[in-house]
């Protein structure tokens, strides 16, 4: 029998594994004091580490926005690697979350050279909301002690099970021929609600949090405001759209990201996310880990 460890109220529930709902988050406040202010004082951040980084100021590696993908739609359409490692005993199974991954600088039904409609977007553009409506996909699953990564010239693999070895791809059943395509050459992935498969022992409790929603790290933990730290990012107009709160978007590249402002009211779903969780059994300790690299997006389960 396994076990599939659940964040959400850190207790075990067999053969299960329980989807937070995005719309059941707390909701946040219309005032959108971030778009109005300038950051009071930059700060001091270690970027000694720092390599090939689209912003090396925060330090933040991306491969969203390196332009290689040409002839797109997308001006800043890039090659995007998936990684997923697992080097433990343990089963992975992730729901990836994803969205838009640029803002073209104004709210006017397009997304750069995508028209956008009800009719076409019935999920991306629901209630004509042009950004960050996030859509979650069909689980994927990683088993103990493997490695997957992606193949071919895409940024977000939506169209189809030939990007990864066990023929897994961002599945979600709801998109349109339309929206699929967008996302292909326009896509991120955002985060992700991770069950990690534990044996069940009732003599060895996990100990911390083996699973639960995770986002690929932007911004530092003591940073709120990516403007203390370098000029090359601005706050997302909301729209007068209250879960538009907290995104930021790169003046260069024009991505999207989320930030970390757990504040009631000031942040989005994804606000208050890690992008590490770490967790103990049978003495051992463990990492599960959301990150990017200029090149790569990668998810990994190992043993720390």
């Amino acid at each position: 029998m396994y076990e599939i460890i659940s964040p959400i109220n850190n207790t075990i529930m067999k053969k299960s594994f329980i989807l937070l709902s995005i719309f059941a988050l707390v909701g946040c406040s219309e005032n959108d004091l971030l778009e109005k202010e300038k950051p009071d004082q930059f700060l001091n951040v270690d970027f000694s580490n720092t390599i090939n980084s689209i912003d090396p100021l925060l330090p933040y590696q991306s491969p969203y926005g390196n332009n290689i993908l040409n002839g797109m739609n997308y001006p800043f359409a890039s090659y995007t690697e998936y990684v997923f490692i697992n080097e433990t005993d343990f089963g992975l199974t992730i729901y990836p979350m994803i969205g838009l991954a640029y803002y073209d600088g104004k709210y006017d039904n397009k997304n750069f050279g995508w028209n956008l409609s009800t009719s076409l977007d019935p999920n991306v553009f629901a209630n004509n909301q042009e950004y960050l409506k996030i859509i979650t996909c069909k689980s994927m699953y990683f088993g103990p002690h493997t490695y997957e990564s992606s193949v071919g010239n895409n940024q977000l693999p939506t169209l189809g099970p030939t990007i990864l070895p066990s023929k897994q791809f961002f599945d979600a059943p709801i998109l349109t021929s339309h929206e699929n395509g967008m996302l292909y050459e326009g896509g991120k992935f955002y985060g992700m609600e991770t069950g990690v498969h534990i044996p069940y022992d009732p003599n060895f409790p996990v100990t911390g949090t083996a699973g639960g929603w995770l986002k690929f790290r932007f911004l530092p933990d003591n940073v709120r405001d990516p403007r203390q730290v370098s000029p090359d990012w601005q706050p997302m107009p909301t729209n007068n759209i209250s879960s538009n709160k907290d995104y930021w978007y790169n003046t260069k590249t024009y991505e999207i990201c989320p930030g970390n402002n757990p504040v009631v009211g000031q942040g989005n779903i994804f606000s208050a996310v890690p992008s590490e969780r770490k967790f103990s059994y049978k003495g051992k300790d463990y990492e599960l880990k959301a990150y990017t690299t200029a090149t790569q997006v990668i998810v990994s389960l190992k043993q720390i």
